[in-house]
């Protein structure tokens, strides 16, 4: 009989996950504002990852550009007690105590900014790693083509060093929900193209980075921002992790000469400020900086209740506005899901975008429009749930059909003189005239902004070229983004004076 040979046992090596169960490390340091009882007086707590051989604590120029931020001053001091002599150390050094106090000379309650929103950007006063800005260029970039032009940049995450292309993503330094802000301090003279609009001012390179994707959820959560550290640029952890800090902090980033430093400054200001707000939330009167107008700060001394209201309640109207209430399939982030807006009585369904980063904030604007509920305020019975269709598709009565003109709602004098025969002016309109009017100023405000993108290609020394196909462009760039045809199907209807 034939001996049959048995096969040889598998070598295969698997390996098992870095699991580890030590504590978060590092200490915690409470910088402490002296102008208040002790026991009330802490201005930020941040964690202490810094180390110097045996010694940890928390990086000593670092902290005093943090304070710097807070104060809006740039001759603070720290001290280890109250009354204690100001402390003589190098920007490298550690401040290893548990406590410090931060001084300003001759003002012993100095006031504070209380969010990033209410603070200044210092154009005249930054360091000077912080005062690099980027070469302008005169060709401007598409917002979609922004985020390959930042990957091939920066080529890898600046932070692990990952050049996996599927999971790196485009970082914005200054948030895009913070464009109200980017806009009142000016912050557009350090972007590389000059000439960006308003709603895509955050939108250009100089303002990103290149991070693997897990690396950007930890920075957009603020749990670290990037600081000078021995002349070089290097990551720092404002908040304790289990493993995150271990493996990423101190570690040396290659900033490319493309981003301008001005971003980093701002990206750290509004990382540390929701660390400041417990510091807010006491029951003693605080003193803080509030925003009354355009470049116009006011001192005033303000208990919780008045700092919650004129501080953080008119947050709606800037970055919170931006990022209204919506459920999306990938977090809070997520450009999916539905928004409302009750006082305008709409709610807009919403189509997912999974290359979100690569959208312009027009075509945001036009993809949140597409598909309109009417919820409330309709002039009709509440049992008619009867959704809006667009007008082209919408079947409109044929005493109707070639009237394009429409008259706006009744003034409140008419509604008044009606009021006997019509209890609310607003029924005294036909469904059909008011879902057509709501929408044509609805489709008018969408191909204004649209106009508005697309001129903004156009050469400035040219602004009349009407040569192209806008709808057609758009069209094939909707379904460029949505992964319907390839790059080279394109059939490119702008031609290359208007796609500059």
């Amino acid at each position: 009989m034939e001996s049959t040979s048995r096969p040889q046992a598998s070598t295969l090596t698997l390996r098992q996950p870095p699991i580890s169960t030590e504590p978060p490390p590092g200490i915690e340091v409470k910088l402490k504002h002296p102008g208040y009882s002790d026991r009330k007086n802490t201005l930020i707590s941040l964690v202490g990852l810094d180390r110097d051989g045996e010694k940890v604590g928390l990086h000593f120029g670092t902290a005093s550009t943090i304070c710097a931020i807070i104060s809006g001053r740039q001759d603070g001091f720290f001290t280890k007690g109250v009354d204690d002599p100001p402390l003589d150390l190098s920007e490298d050094s550690l401040l290893e105590q548990a406590t410090y106090y931060y001084h300003i000379p001759n003002d012993l309650q100095y006031a504070v900014y209380p969010s990033f929103e209410h603070w200044p950007f210092s154009h005249d006063d930054l360091l000077p790693s912080y005062n690099r800005a980027a070469p302008h260029i005169l060709t401007q970039i598409n917002a979609t083509g922004a985020t390959q032009v930042v990957l091939n940049r920066d080529e890898r995450c600046l932070v692990s060093g990952s050049r996996d292309k599927q999971v790196l993503q485009r970082a914005h330094l200054c948030p895009k929900a913070s464009s109200t802000w980017f806009v009142q301090n000016d912050m557009s003279e350090y972007n590389q193209f000059p000439y960006l609009t308003e709603d895509s001012m955050t939108e250009d390179i100089a303002n990103a980075i290149a991070l693997r994707q897990d690396i950007r959820q930890a920075f957009d959560s603020r749990l670290f921002a990037f600081v000078q550290k021995k002349g070089v640029w290097s990551t720092h952890f404002l908040k304790p992790t289990f493993d995150l800090g271990r493996d990423y902090h101190n570690v040396e980033v290659a900033i490319s000469e493309g981003v301008s430093t001005q971003f980093l400054y701002a990206r750290l200001a509004w990382s540390i400020f929701p660390l400041v707000r417990p510091f807010l939330q006491s029951s003693m009167p605080r003193w803080i900086y509030v925003r009354v107008g355009q470049g116009e700060w006011r001192k005033e001394e303000l208990g919780m209740t008045d700092i919650s209201t004129k501080v953080f309640s008119s947050r709606s109207g800037t970055e919170s506005s931006k990022k209204r209430s919506r459920t999306g399939a990938n977090g809070p982030d997520d450009d999916g899901g539905t928004y409302s807006n009750t006082k305008r009585g709409w709610t807009t369904a919403c189509l997912g975008d999974e290359e979100k980063d690569q959208d312009t904030a027009i075509y945001q604007h036009m993809r949140r429009r597409q598909m309109h509920i009417y919820d409330s305020h309709r002039p009709c019975s509440t049992n008619d749930q009867r959704p809006i269709s667009p007008p082209n598709s919408r079947s409109t009565s044929p005493a109707k059909a070639d009237n394009d003109s429409f008259q706006p709602p009744p003034s409140s004098s008419d509604s008044a003189s009606n009021a006997s025969s019509i209890p609310d002016a607003r029924l005294s309109w036909e469904r059909e005239d008011l879902e057509k009017y709501v929408l044509s100023k609805e489709y008018a405000a969408i191909e204004s902004l649209r106009k508005r993108e697309l001129l903004g290609r156009r050469p400035r020394y040219d602004d009349t070229l009407f040569c192209c196909n806008y709808e057609a462009h758009e069209d094939e760039e909707r379904a460029l983004l949505d992964g319907l045809i390839e790059d080279g199907d394109c059939k490119h209807h702008l031609c290359i004076e208007c796609d500059r």
